[in-house]
Parts: C-alpha cells; structure tokens; sequence
C-alpha cells in the first residue's frame, strides 16, 4: 500500500503506527495532543464489511488489555475470544456499542477494530494478519514511558485511572534496572507532606512489545483512587490464584493483574501485557521484599 499521502499524519507520532500492508486505507486523520491524547483514525473497507480502526499509547492503565472490549476492571461487554499469531494476540468480542470489536497491543501501540459494517468477525483477523508497521524507527524505541505519555506530561482527563497517572511526578530512573530482560523505563511518585505515598514503575523490553508496571503505595493513603481492589472476576481473565497473594490472567499468554498486601502497609499492585512470563509474575508477587529491592 502507498503511505506517501499519510506521510504528514505519521511524523512523530508517540506510538508505532500500524498499517494494512495489502489493504487500502480510507480517510486516514490524526488528533494531535492537546486536551486529549495522540490518536491515529482510519477505515478499512473489505468485502462487503467496514472497519473503524483506532491507535494510540495507552498510558493510563497496565499495557496489552483490550479496553475496547472491558466494562469494567474484569468484566467484558461480551464473551472474549483470544487469537494468538506468533507473539502477537488478537482479542475478539463486542463493544459498549453491542458491535463486533477487536484489541490488540503491537510494539507499545493499542490498535482497536471496530466492525461498523458486516458482521464477520473473519474481516477482523483478517485486518489483523495485513498489519505492519509503519517506521519502527530508533526514536521511538528510545523514548521512555513517561516521553511518550499524554498523563505522565500532567494533563487532566476525565477518569479517576487519568488522575492516578498524572498526578505523579514521572523521571527516568536514576540508575539502570533489569528483570530477566526487562529494562526500567520510568518511575512516577507522589507525595504528600515529604512522604512518597504512590509509585509507578514502568518495565519494557524489545521496544514495549512486552511490558509490565509495579506499582507501590500506602494503604492509608488518603488520596482518591490509591488502589485497585481486585477480585474474582470471570470477564477477560480466566485463571485465578488467591493464596499468599492474588493472580489473575488469561490463559495462555495474558495479560495479568496481581497484588500483595506487604507486612509494611505497602499495597503492591502488579500487571502487565501478553507474553510476559508468568513464572516471572510469581516471582515478583512471591516475594515482597524482592519488589523493593528491584525498585528501589
């Protein structure tokens, strides 16, 4: 496919841009940062269907989950199916508009498929298959979370998770951190009175396409939202693990989301995106004193 024409749209984008390489794109718009965040549209027309197609950095929640596709932190508006191609995963369900919908984390980039004519959710994975990316330039792999974040900068959204996110002071980290390749990208704290309450950081590895956030705060916080309160909840994870600390996840390759109440006051919250390790999840969940060692 020619990108020439879209060439202006596609500079300097925040994220990787993902394009059918054999299909025609129609009507192709940028929203541009400002109130709201970066935002790459266009539209797919197959045999017979139309796909609204939409991408842009998630930066206010854990990576690799198909928001699209949620109704709440577990729950979905539907039944989910996952399609796994490589180390790539497509997520398949229906929207808050009732309309077959698809997900999918590639490189760091939330792509999101939207069937507004047909009803073959073939055309999706379809679309899915033809995607390539459109400059997985240098930049882009060597900016940090926080470089590429919309909230990280402090912009105000509308959703408590917005404020969770920018509320904090985001920094690359002060010295070189690893996790079994996973190198730390940003750090997020606040604090109140002198004290850090809140801490986000930030793990990737091979330019986000795999990543996870740990997150650290005070039980007795008094901050709106401190933490999220998980549970037992069929929707999106399918697999579930109450014991010395929680685990969901869907099998087999993710995404997750656990947490562990530290013997400190710590509550400490960790997810991430498919095809992270679970064996290296429990590591971390396994071990609190582990978890501070590593970020701190």
């Amino acid at each position: 496919m020619n990108k020439e024409p879209f060439k202006a749209e596609l500079e300097d984008l925040p994220f990787i841009a993902w394009l059918p390489d054999s299909t025609p794109i129609a009507d192709l718009t940028r929203r541009r940062a400002d109130q709201r965040w970066d935002t790459l549209r266009f539209f797919v027309d197959g045999h017979g269907s139309k796909i609204r197609v939409k991408e842009f950095f998630l930066d206010w929640f854990f990576p690799g989950f198909p928001k699209s596709l949620m109704s709440s932190l577990f729950g979905t508006y539907s039944n989910v199916e996952a399609v796994k191609t490589g180390r790539k995963v497509l997520f398949l369900g229906r929207n808050y508009k009732g309309n077959p919908a698809a997900s999918t984390y590639l490189d760091g980039t939330t792509v999101e498929m939207e069937l507004i004519e047909g009803n073959s959710s073939e055309d999706l994975l379809k679309l899915f298959g033809d995607l390539r990316p459109y400059d997985r330039e240098n930049r882009i792999c060597a900016e940090r979370f926080h470089e590429r974040s919309f909230f990280a900068g402090g912009k105000k959204g509308t959703w408590f998770e917005d404020d969770r996110i920018s509320r904090l002071q985001w920094m690359p980290p002060q010295k070189v951190i690893e996790f079994s390749g996973y190198r730390l990208s940003s750090v997020g704290k606040f604090t109140m009175e002198g004290n850090v309450v809140q801490e986000i950081f930030v793990f990737e590895r091979d330019c986000f396409r795999r990543g996870f956030w740990i997150e650290i705060v005070r039980e007795d916080a008094d901050i709106p939202y401190a933490y999220y309160a998980l549970r037992e909840e069929p929707g999106i994870m399918d697999r579930f693990y109450s014991e010395d600390y929680f685990l969901s996840w869907r099998h087999p390759d993710g995404p997750f989301l656990g947490q562990i109440k530290a013997g400190n006051g710590l509550v400490i919250t960790v997810g991430g995106s498919p095809f992270v390790l679970m064996n290296d999840v429990r590591k971390i969940l396994s071990d609190p004193d582990r978890i501070l060692r590593l970020t701190h």
